[in-house]
């Protein structure tokens, strides 16, 4: 059927004048309008797999496996839910709270006033300055006992160091340099304690009478309020070199303090090896004294005892190894003046006559010849020198 049969709906044209198409070139016509149709491309190889798809669904069905249907689960029903009274009252009271809160909130802003809010700035700043000045009154007290302090420990130890003083005969105590070096580091803490001065006090605040109705009045107090902010700041200002440089003093004297004690136990071995005769004890008692002194602070008056203990206990040793000295020339002098004696003997008398019988007369005077009374006894003898070491008795 020709197009022009196809679009005339209404019937009308002369249809004698049509011819009847043949159908290559109706094709021809419609592959103009749609377009030429496809045709389907065979691949060579297509096919081929079709008996191998096969016997893999053979095998499949023959290995196959009943497969056990799992019941559902049951859903466990949940218990209806109890009514917790409580927590629905406690609820309904915190919403009711918020609810006045916030009317009072609304209703403070609503009435608020210049006056008011002048107030409520006046008590916050007089807080801060209450604050602020409990502040400068504490650290001002804590520098003062500070410097009061320091100069306590500082003459308290000048007083204990005079324990180590020697007599006009006696051998140092301590080594000159170490106690040289403690003096010098007491007068300069002296110093920067004498140097550390705080600034005056500042006068008592006078109480302001406010009218709470005068905003004028309100603006005078903070007025005042801020003025006296600014004194307390200058104040605290001043306050804080001078309690650093307290510090530092305190710091400087515990650190010569520690270098003392250093050198105060390495001198013992010094001490102990100059009296080497002693027994034990003493050796052991200035040893137990030393330590005490160590571990003592010297500013304290148990430092006093200390220092004492410990020179007692060196003059002690001192003495114990001079009696033992004095002990052993005394015993070296005896020996030799024994020695001496024996090696250079007097010569005795002898008789020229010839010797006579005892009993028998003597022939020059007639009178019995004295009998030989024998070998006399020259009585004790002093012992041999010994080592003082070795002497029990030493």
């Amino acid at each position: 059927m020709a197009f022009d049969e196809i679009f005339d709906l209404d019937k009308t044209r002369d249809r004698s004048l049509l011819r009847e198409p043949d159908a290559t070139t109706l094709a021809g016509e419609l592959d103009a309008v749609v377009g030429r149709r496809r045709r389907a491309r065979i691949s060579a190889g297509a096919g081929q797999d079709v008996p191998r798809l096969v016997a893999m669904v053979h095998a499949a069905a023959a290995d196959r496996v009943p497969t056990a249907v799992s019941p559902e689960p049951v859903v466990a029903r949940r218990a209806p839910r109890r009514i917790d009274w409580m927590t629905v009252v406690a609820g309904g009271l915190a919403v009711v709270a918020v609810a006045v809160a916030s009317t009072l909130t609304a209703v403070q802003i609503a009435t608020a006033s210049p006056v008011g809010d002048a107030l409520v700035l006046l008590e916050s700043d007089e807080e801060e300055l209450a604050s602020a000045e409990q502040s400068l009154s504490f650290s001002r007290a804590r520098v003062e006992q500070q410097i009061e302090s320091g100069q306590q420990r500082a003459a308290t130890l000048q007083a204990n160091l005079a324990a180590l003083t020697p007599d006009a005969e006696e051998t140092p105590f301590v080594g000159a340099d170490a106690l040289a070096a403690l003096s010098a580091a007491v007068a300069s803490y002296q110093a920067a304690l004498d140097a550390a001065v705080l600034p005056d006090a500042l006068p008592v605040r006078k109480p302001v009478e406010t009218d709470e109705n005068s905003l004028a009045s309100v603006a005078a107090a903070l007025d005042a309020v801020q003025e006296r902010s600014d004194l307390v700041d200058a104040a605290m200002a001043e306050v804080r070199p001078v309690r650093a440089a307290v510090e530092d003093a305190d710091e400087s004297f515990a650190g010569a303090l520690d270098t003392f004690a250093a050198a105060f136990g390495s001198g013992l071995p010094a001490e102990l090896d100059a009296s080497p005769d002693p027994q034990q004890a003493w050796r052991d008692a200035v040893q137990a004294a030393s330590a005490r002194v160590i571990a003592t602070d010297l500013t304290s008056p148990e430092g006093a005892a200390a220092l004492s203990a410990y020179r007692d206990s060196v003059r002690a040793l001192r003495a114990e190894q001079l009696r033992i000295a004095i002990e052993f020339e005394e015993r070296s002098s005896r020996n030799r003046t024994w020695n001496s004696g024996s090696q250079n003997p007097s010569p005795t008398p002898t008789d020229p006559t010839a010797p006579t019988t005892p009993g028998e007369s003597d022939p020059g005077t007639g009178n019995p010849a004295p009998t030989d009374p024998g070998p006399t006894d020259p009585g004790p003898t002093d012992p041999e020198p010994t080592d003082p070491e070795t002497d029990p008795a030493a």
